[in-house]
Order: C-alpha cells, then sequence, then structure tokens
C-alpha cells in the first residue's frame, strides 16, 4: 500500500449558478501528492458539483471530477487508489 507523506490539493476559478436551494458550480483543481519514498504525483481537472442549501449551510450533493492531464511515475495513481 501506497502511504502519502502528504497532498495539496489548489482550487480556483469558480462559477457558480444558484436556484433557490441548489447550485450548480464548476470549479478547476491541481492536486500534488507526494509519497513517503519521495514520490510525486500531479494532476488536474475540473469538479463539476451539485450543490444544495441545507439548515446548516451549503453542502455538496454530488460531485464529478474529469482528469484534464496528469504527471508523475506510471503507475503511481494505480498504487494510489491501492487498498
Amino acid at each position: 500500500m501506497l502511504r502519502l507523506a502528504h497532498t495539496q490539493h489548489l482550487i480556483g476559478s469558480l462559477h457558480v449558478t444558484v436556484d433557490g436551494d441548489t447550485a450548480q458550480c464548476t470549479s478547476y483543481v491541481q492536486a500534488t501528492h507526494f509519497s513517503a519514498a519521495g514520490d510525486t504525483w500531479t494532476t488536474g481537472g475540473r469538479y463539476d458539483d451539485s450543490m444544495v442549501r441545507t439548515p446548516d449551510g451549503w453542502r455538496i450533493a454530488e460531485r464529478r471530477f474529469t482528469r484534464q492531464w496528469r504527471h508523475g511515475p506510471e503507475g503511481f495513481s494505480l498504487r494510489f487508489l491501492a487498498n
């Protein structure tokens, strides 16, 4: 199992459309993961979120991630996703 030393997610360029107690949000993400062995894996893509207003505030009801690019050692993402 791959152990991550740390990870960082940067999200920006949010576009939100509100319709009453629901909303749609598109944002772009760059995520970098660092393994304990020193390998790095970076990916970028887009989140498409469906949001809902609750008594406790806005919450993500559904999230879809579309990867647009990645960079890192071959197989790193497969090891990252392994149980």
